[in-house]
């Protein structure tokens, strides 16, 4: 058995060494290959050697590196990001792998017994492709016999196709799409490689993108997973419940997964937004979702629902609309959702189409709601407060306590002042945060720990706090009970997971009231059926809006062709006339003008026709 420093098996990684500041200890032979390799990298190179070879002279000569003709000192390893101990002294590269290797430097080491932290491979570069080979310092002359062969055999065109490659990749990214290895192992077909081979990298790329394009487009849709407070028991909303934190990681792990997707984590649904294929989506689900609440839960708790394209499109509207929340009509939803889109956003798991789509969805739901704000009358924590105060028996004024400290807490605080409730105490857990919200709504304030205390005191409790466990198990609350020697507490819970077990609802003078003792089915107002009318017709003018854009690659193919055709016209008339400067620029500006409107009618065609084989191909599949 070989020691474990030969054993030790190196990582393959690629580098941007691009104005890096790098250092050489050594001017040698040696070192005269590593720094040229450093050069054409882009990397910023001094070298510290007492003597050097021609070529190092001469590179330094001609300001391509900087050479410091001296020994080594510890202090030239300031600030760089990776050193090459090259020296012809065995114990000088030694000495700088050391300190290098205390001070969290790379280090490639020239000399036994170990090699740094760095090898440098055989490599074959082809344009932007590079292939490198490495028997991990073993045997040099092996991998340079691979890299030969490999040279022998490697097709010329596969440079052109790289580029080809990376910039449909990023035509499709600029639209929302995202390509995976059998769309384009299957798109790059005979007539790609002839093309290359002919040295038509336009067309190639046309050709490429409109293949890409045309198979993605007709597997990605608009896809809404989800179960909210009709469909699932608020038990199992609450399994699904996530932190801010949380759910960040959550949608970091996903943007891997799906082209693009929201998380819409509220008091009262869970749904998940992406554009994507349903395999994919439904992969995302079974690990997301079924590993959390299990495989055991009942059918009449658990029935999520899967809509798509244009009935996925009104069900957001609805949503943003509050038409689908517990207290129909809520306008709070709204700015969930908007918070929802922007913390996608920010992850990075939000792309286009999807983004525009859900931009439009949010601006007609504000017009549709007559662009008011928010009124916290008419949200859960509106119907919570009516609950609380209509069930207290209290004579006097009573006193209730808002326990949470969040937004929810303190739009509580708001509703019962307004209400005319003298008697409020606040519980939270910070002390910092709880001295200036006394200050600020004036009302005493009490850490988690004095709970018991308090709810001996109080008449009523709004709970709304953001733990993630009970506040109380049942044996506490049933003390607390006894102790308050028969007088009724009522206490609405409205916090996700629960602030109190549910087991608790039967201790003797406890109402014990949650989220699904607030809604119930209501029947919509004149206003709001109103709004539910127009949404179908909004919906309808979204989606085929949205479709056009998505199901015409072709409208982008013409404006790269027509652009292409431009440049050509432009570089050939100012170079027959002798165009330059304003001249040039007024011409472009005319072909401009021309292009555009050339195409402005053949595009609008092909757009309606777009438009009307996906609604066509919708009305197939529903059928």
């Amino acid at each position: 058995m070989r020691d474990s420093e030969d054993a030790r098996l190196y990582y393959p990684l690629m580098l941007d060494l691009k104005a890096k500041p790098c250092l050489v200890v050594g001017g040698g032979t040696a070192a005269f290959k590593r720094i040229r390799s450093l050069l054409e990298a882009g990397a910023k190179v001094t070298v510290v050697a007492p003597q050097a070879s021609d070529g190092v002279r001469e590179m330094a000569d001609l300001g391509k590196i900087l050479w410091e003709k001296r020994n080594f000192r510890p202090d030239d390893l300031e600030g760089k990001f990776l050193v090459l101990a090259m020296s012809d002294d065995p114990h000088v590269n030694a000495d700088v792998e050391r300190r290098c290797r205390s001070g969290g430097i790379m280090v490639c080491c020239n000399s036994a017994p170990t090699k740094g932290d760095v090898m440098f491979p055989s490599v074959i570069r082809r344009g932007s492709l590079t292939i490198s080979v490495s028997t991990g310092g073993k045997s040099p002359s092996l991998s340079r016999m691979i890299r030969e062969e490999l040279e022998k055999s490697l097709d010329e065109r596969l440079a052109l196709l790289c580029e080809v490659m990376g910039e449909a990749r990023e035509e499709l990214r600029q639209h929302g799409l995202k390509a995976g290895y059998e769309e384009w192992r299957e798109a790059i077909d005979e007539t790609i490689w002839h093309l290359l081979e002919d040295g038509r990298k336009r067309e190639a790329e046309r050709f490429l993108l409109n293949s890409l394009a045309r198979k993605l487009d007709d597997s990605r849709h608009l896809l809404v997973w989800g179960i909210n407070h009709k469909t699932s028991s608020l038990q199992v909303i609450e399994e699904l419940s996530c932190t801010s934190r949380i759910r960040e990681e959550t949608l970091r792990s996903l943007k891997a997964r799906l082209s693009s997707v929201v998380l819409l984590d509220t008091c009262n649904r869970f749904e998940i937004i992406s554009y994507s294929t349903v395999p994919e989506l439904v992969g995302v689900v079974k690990d997301l979702v079924e590993s959390k609440i299990g495989p055991s839960v009942p059918d009449r708790e658990y029935a999520p629902y899967l809509l798509k394209d244009r009935e996925a499109l009104r069900h957001l509207l609805r949503v943003a609309c509050g038409l689908d929340s517990l207290i129909p009509g809520e306008d709070q939803i709204r700015s969930q959702v908007r918070k929802a889109i922007r913390i996608s956003d920010s992850v990075g798991a939000l792309r286009n189409p999807l983004r525009d789509l859900l931009r439009e969805v949010m601006s007609c739901a504000r017009e549709l709601c007559g662009g008011r704000e928010a009124c916290w009358e008419n949200s859960v924590m509106g119907a919570a407060v009516s609950s609380l105060l209509a069930r207290l028996l209290t004579p006097q004024g009573p006193s209730v306590l808002v326990i949470g400290t969040g937004q929810a807490g303190l739009t509580a605080l708001r509703l019962l002042r307004a209400r005319g409730i003298d008697g409020l105490v606040l519980v939270g857990s910070d002390p910092e945060r709880l001295l200036r919200l006394s200050r600020r709504f004036g009302v005493p304030t009490f850490t988690y720990d004095r709970l018991k205390e308090v709810l001996l005191q109080v008449d009523g409790v709004i709970s709304a706090s953001s733990r993630r466990g009970p506040l109380l198990e049942r044996k506490g609350l049933a003390e607390v009970m006894i102790k308050r020697g028969g007088r009724p507490l009522v206490v609405v819970d409205i916090a996700v997971p629960r602030d109190f077990p549910r087991d608790c609802q039967d201790l003797e003078g406890l109402t014990l009231l949650g989220m699904e003792d607030l809604g119930g089915e209501r029947e919509l107002n004149g206003h709001l059926s109103e709004i539910e009318q127009k949404i179908e017709e909004e919906a309808n003018r979204i989606f085929s809006r949205w479709q056009e854009r998505r199901f015409s690659p072709i409208t982008v193919l013409m404006r790269k062709e027509a652009d292409d055709v431009k440049e050509r016209a432009l570089e050939d008339i100012s170079r027959r006339l002798g165009l330059s400067g304003e001249d040039r620029r007024y011409l472009e500006e005319r072909l401009d003008r021309l292009m555009n409107q050339a195409l402005h009618k053949p595009i609008q065609l092909i757009k309606a026709a777009c438009g009307r084989l996906a609604m066509l191909a919708e009305e197939g599949e529903q059928g």
